[in-house]
């Protein structure tokens, strides 16, 4: 059985395939009763010396590091299966990034069950979100800056995910959202 199992199991059987790991997180509670109800999920913000803002500022560093040459703009957080901790991981690395003076956007580009916007406590407009701008993006009066929410923290920006799609594979894989992406990136 141990043998055809191949599931990934430690971090050394990651380097195993020749990948690199950025870093290590660790289970947080998030269901602290006394914290804000909008931002308990920002735990890099209510608890900055925790080890698990450590380790989300170490992941930040080394995603610096790996690609200072190339000056990457846009990172893709994903996963296999549902309830892994994208969202979370997502809304503290970007809260990170902006607190290092970065200006970050975060898109919710999960058209199925995205939850930035209740993390962040901003409303998920159904006609105002990534999936809409996605469609719109051909039409001759465009606004990003209509679809952009702010949040709580100084440079984070969240464009919510929008009315759901019928097919949100086809519209992420749609050339409007390749050009959308490198419109963003300006």
């Amino acid at each position: 059985i141990y043998y055809f199992d191949t599931t990934i199991k430690s971090t050394e059987n990651i380097e195993k395939t020749g990948l690199s790991v950025l870093g290590k997180v660790s289970f947080v509670n998030t269901k602290d009763k006394n914290s804000d109800n909008k931002t308990k999920e920002i735990f890099i913000n209510n608890n900055p010396k925790s080890g698990f803002s450590e380790s989300i500022k170490s992941i930040r560093a080394n995603l610096q590091f790996s690609d200072f040459d190339e000056n990457k703009k846009v990172y893709a957080i994903t996963s296999t299966s549902p309830e892994e901790g994208k969202s979370f991981i997502t809304a503290n690395l970007a809260a990170a990034f902006a607190k290092e003076g970065k200006k970050v956007l975060i898109i919710d580009a999960d058209l199925r069950r995205g939850r930035q916007h209740r993390i962040w406590g901003i409303k998920n407009n159904r006609k105002k979100g990534y999936s809409n701008m996605i469609l719109q993006l051909n039409r001759k009066i465009f606004d990003l800056n209509t679809y952009v929410n702010k949040t709580n923290i100084n440079n984070l920006f969240l464009v919510t995910t929008g009315a759901n799609p019928p097919s949100p594979t086809e519209l992420l894989s749609s050339n409007n959202n390749k050009k959308l992406i490198d419109k963003l990136k300006d």
